[in-house]
């Protein structure tokens, strides 16, 4: 063999030397690396699906529906109309003490007389008429009682003390409503104090009491030397 043939030999033998060296090498050393685990894949939780529709914001992509309130028509009430309350009118009735004979009025006395009445009905407003004659009415005081209840005096020495009043006679009604006061009347002429004349005392005392029942009319004459008589005296009594 000539010697490049040789020498080519020799080339390729310790080529695959080398090359199986190499191999060898490889494989020792892939077998030294630690087994590797290759890496999980990792977990997606499935997720139930639920389709929403989704709202577009106002005024980008689409006009918002107003959907207006029910209109409730408003029918005003009107207001209750007030029902007048019925006034009864009252009865009005006089009950009279008529004397056969007139009572005498004495100095220093006083002189009782009763009037007994028998009539349902209540004292809504009262009035008295009173007739009696005597010379000096300043010496005269009256008093009406409704026996059991209460008193109310009429009449308390009318006129300025002390000369009082002077006048003669007495002829008048003792109203509430009346204009003056039966104390400031006092006329020259006779009868001194008549028409319609304030009680000393209102009359609205005995008002809502029972119109039945015994009343006194009591006239007391507290001074000297005048006297007189009572010739008649009446009720005159507003019932409801």
């Amino acid at each position: 063999m000539d010697p490049i043939r040789r020498y080519n030999l020799l080339l390729g033998i310790l080529g695959g030397l080398f090359i199986l060296a190499l191999i060898a090498t490889v494989g020792v050393y892939l077998r030294s690396l630690p087994e590797t685990t290759p890496p999980a894949e990792p977990h997606v939780p499935q997720t139930t699906s639920v389709s929403a529709q989704e709202t577009p914001e106002p005024g980008l992509f689409s006009i918002p529906t107003v959907i207006p309130p029910t209109s409730i028509p408003h029918t005003p009430t009107p207001p209750p109309s007030a029902t007048p309350t019925p006034t009864a009118t009252p009865l009005v009735l006089s009950f009279c003490d008529q004397a056969p004979a007139p009572i005498p009025v004495l100095d220093y006395t006083t002189t009782r007389d009763q009037l007994t009445i028998d009539f349902p009905g209540t004292i809504e407003r009262l009035e008295v008429q009173i007739n009696l004659n005597h010379n000096f009415v300043g010496d005269l005081e009256i008093q009406l009682t409704r026996l059991g209840g209460a008193s109310v005096i009429l009449l308390h020495r009318p006129g300025k003390a002390p000369e009082y009043c002077r006048g003669d006679n007495l002829s008048a009604t003792f109203s509430d409503l009346a204009p003056q006061a039966s104390s400031e009347v006092c006329l020259d002429s006779s009868p001194a104090i008549h028409g319609e004349v304030l009680p000393h005392q209102p009359l609205d005392i005995l008002r809502g009491i029972p119109v039945s029942g015994i009343w006194e009319l009591a006239v007391s004459d507290v001074s000297a030397p005048d006297e007189g008589e009572l010739r008649e005296w009446c009720l005159i009594a507003h019932l409801r």
